[in-house]
């Protein structure tokens, strides 16, 4: 799943945190 590395990729970046659901997590 490339959503997963991406949500890695921007763990740093708060606003990734909001744009992505928390479903992905």
């Amino acid at each position: 799943m490339k959503a997963h590395g991406t949500v890695h990729k921007y763990g740093d970046n708060v606003d990734t945190d909001v744009i992505i659901p928390a479903r992905y997590l």
